[in-house]
């Protein structure tokens, strides 16, 4: 979904989707725009994505250049975060709510599962990863922690691994642990 500016999507469910060998698969997005903009009550339910080259998950800022330069960030550098100085930030006029993943999996991933974005100001609200699994996840660039995910409202449940550090871990294993 996107590039989103100053649209609104709202209500929209992908099902039953088959990405082979694909860049990115989820992939929601916003470029830098000043007006406001909204992405909100999207469902991806029901499907599988094996062997993505860059992201297999991506929600925040468009990963994107509209210049010349290709490490510009606008608002997030195609260099980032393969180059240090490479610059990402989420647009403060994008709006995130209500986005369910459920029942995704994620095969053999070329780098870790993904990038989950929102803004300080306006950060992402009620983000819910149910039985997200990646299988054999690359450990580049985040490692153990799978995603970089930063101003975020998200919760992780069912049997959802890795599950961003940023979310509320909810998911069949820790309740069990926390019961045992």
């Amino acid at each position: 979904i996107g590039s989103i500016g100053s649209t609104t999507v709202n209500n929209i469910t992908f099902r039953d989707a088959y990405m082979h060998n694909t860049f990115k698969g989820i992939y929601m997005k916003f470029q830098e725009n000043n007006d406001l903009g909204s992405i909100s009550n999207v469902t991806y339910e029901n499907i599988v994505i094996d062997n993505p080259e860059q992201w297999a998950i991506w929600i925040g800022p468009a990963q994107q250049s509209d210049s010349s330069r290709p490490c510009a960030a606008h608002p997030c550098s195609l260099c980032w975060p393969q180059w240090s100085a490479a610059k990402c930030y989420a647009p403060p006029h994008g709006t995130y709510e209500n986005i369910l993943l459920r029942n995704i999996t994620v095969n053999n991933p070329l780098n870790s599962p993904g990038v989950l974005l929102g803004n300080e100001t306006n950060p992402m609200i009620n983000v819910t990863f149910e039985d997200v699994v990646v299988n054999n996840p690359g450990d580049k660039p985040w490692g153990d922690d799978g995603y970089y995910c930063e101003n975020i409202e998200g919760v992780a449940t069912g049997k959802t691994w890795p599950v961003p550090p940023c979310f509320d871990d909810q998911t069949d294993a820790t309740l069990a642990a926390r019961l045992a």
